[in-house]
């Protein structure tokens, strides 16, 4: 027997219902590519990783007033800019199970950067 929706058999609801074929919808996959910003929300394990890594900056490069990367400069609503591959070169040590997480959990990613894959469309398999 066919399982449909939360384990109910297949047709379980009628052809007209809203999910009756949900379970055989597939999802559209959108392409990202890292070199395109990221917006995340710091927290103090963000903030002081961040500040560890611009002091090492300073003192590799020995540019200290004209250091690139010295400031972020926070939206209104308190996101900072990074290119994906940046945010993962920065933080990705910083991330594992049980960690103190170096940003929130939401990520921003705007509309304009994402597109459709192609290899995949939302459609119902009859």
């Amino acid at each position: 027997m066919e399982v449909g929706f939360y384990g109910r058999p297949a047709g379980a609801y009628p052809a007209t219902h809203p999910i009756a074929h949900h379970h055989k919808i597939q999802p559209i996959m959108k392409k990202f590519n890292i070199n395109d910003c990221v917006k995340v929300k710091l927290t103090s394990q963000g903030k002081a990783v961040l500040q560890q890594q611009l002091a090492e900056r300073v003192q590799r490069w020995n540019c200290e007033n004209r250091c690139p990367y010295q400031s972020r400069p926070k939206d209104a609503n308190g996101y900072i800019k990074f290119q994906m591959w940046e945010l993962m070169h920065i933080f990705g040590n910083d991330f594992y199970n049980g960690c103190q997480i170096p940003f929130e959990t939401t990520v921003l990613i705007e509309d304009k950067d994402l597109e459709d894959d192609g290899s995949w469309k939302a459609k119902i398999a009859r």
